[in-house]
């Protein structure tokens, strides 16, 4: 009778544990997409100003040219 209660308790004990682990788990793996989004942003942010900066300064150099 007490290794069934033994069993039981051990088993409860895992049980909860594991779900912890997976809770704690997916809650750092969700911040760390949100701060890998937020420099992707930051990032693409820049290719479009170096984008426009660019054209910007084509446009300057076809006025120099001219």
């Amino acid at each position: 009778m007490y290794n069934f209660i033994d069993v039981i308790i051990s088993g409860a004990v895992s049980l909860v544990g594991t779900i912890v682990t997976v809770v704690i788990s997916g809650s750092v793996t969700q911040y760390r997409i949100k701060q890998l989004e937020q420099k992707v942003e930051k990032h693409n942010n820049v290719l479009e100003r170096t984008f426009k900066l660019e054209s910007k300064v084509e446009t300057l150099e076809e006025l120099v040219i001219k």
